[in-house]
């Protein structure tokens, strides 16, 4: 089974690699083999009484000046996570 981890953040490029824990963690999520996904906030929302966002996988590496790419970009519930 994979496990599947979540990250609500600002925009990804807004990010710093060299000062931000989010970055951190995701790549040692992704050391583990689990599955990254990045959401931001804005796309939070209430459906039917379910939490839903959009989700972007990503894969992460350890490089200042190109530091993710997304792989695939989704709506989905967040109980998927």
């Amino acid at each position: 089974m994979t496990i599947r981890c979540g990250f609500v953040l600002e925009p990804l490029s807004s990010l710093k690699p060299e000062k931000d824990s989010s970055i951190a963690l995701m790549l040692d999520a992704q050391q583990r083999d689990w599955d990254i996904y990045a959401i931001m906030p804005e796309s939070l929302y209430i459906r039917d009484g379910e939490a839903v966002a959009t989700m972007m996988k990503l894969k992460v590496c350890d490089d200042a000046d190109d530091y993710y790419q997304i792989i695939a970009t989704k709506t989905q519930p967040c109980h998927f996570l």
